[in-house]
């Protein structure tokens, strides 16, 4: 396992490279985006959408994109699963220690 012989090598190298990643992981989320479904009268990709027809022909990822503020339920749900991770890798690393 090439990792395992990183860490095993390079300890506090490669700790500080995974914990960059974990770090500048949610940097490319940001500023946080969502698509608008288009109505009648917008114009997508240079094409006015002038029937529900054409309308309901443009695909989600031709969508225009808006920014928008997370909700409180939203912040508290990715913490409660950051904690719900954490607790999922303690109780893991607790039933491998038992084992030895």
């Amino acid at each position: 396992n090439i990792l395992r012989f990183v860490l095993h090598r390079y300890e506090r190298a490669t700790l500080g490279v995974l914990l960059g990643l974990l770090v500048a992981a949610p940097a490319g989320l940001y500023p946080f985006r969502e698509g608008v479904k288009p109505q009648i009268g917008d114009v997508i990709k240079g094409e006015t959408l002038t029937t529900q027809v054409l309308v309901d022909d443009v695909k989600p990822k031709d969508w225009q994109q808006r920014t928008f503020t997370p909700g409180a339920g939203q912040i508290g749900g990715s913490f409660g699963l950051v904690l719900i991770g954490l607790g999922a890798t303690l109780t893991i690393d607790w039933v491998g220690r038992r084992k030895r």
